[in-house]
C-alpha cells in the first residue's frame, strides 16, 4: 500500500477521503495517513506544513482545497520550502472516481 494524505481538514477533505476509501473498497491501494493541516488539531490531523516538509518517507499528497488560486498557493509555498529539492519521495496524486 501506499501512503497518502490530504493537505486540508473542511468538509471537501472528507470527500476526498472518502474517495481513498471507495478505491480501497475495490483494491486495498492507499494507506490514509490523515490530513495536513496547520489550524484545527483533532485526531484525524497528524501534522502541519513543517510535518510534511520534513517527512523523509515515500509520500503521496492530495491537496483537497477547491479554490484553485488557493490550490495553487498551496502548492507553491511547498515548493519554496524545499519539497520538491529536499525529498524526492513525494508523489502529487490526482483522485478519479
Amino acid at each position: 500500500m501506499k501512503n497518502i494524505v490530504i493537505v486540508g481538514a473542511s468538509e471537501f477533505t472528507r470527500e476526498i477521503a472518502w474517495l481513498i476509501d471507495r478505491i480501497n473498497s475495490v483494491e486495498t491501494y492507499w494507506n490514509f495517513l490523515g490530513y495536513i493541516d496547520n489550524c484545527i488539531s483533532d485526531g484525524k490531523v497528524i501534522g502541519d506544513d513543517a510535518y510534511l516538509c520534513n517527512y523523509s518517507k515515500e509520500l503521496h499528497v492530495v491537496i483537497a482545497i477547491a479554490d484553485t488560486r488557493k490550490h495553487f498557493d498551496w502548492k507553491g509555498k511547498y515548493y519554496m520550502c524545499g519539497f520538491y529539492i529536499n525529498n524526492r519521495n513525494y508523489n502529487w496524486r490526482f483522485l478519479y472516481h
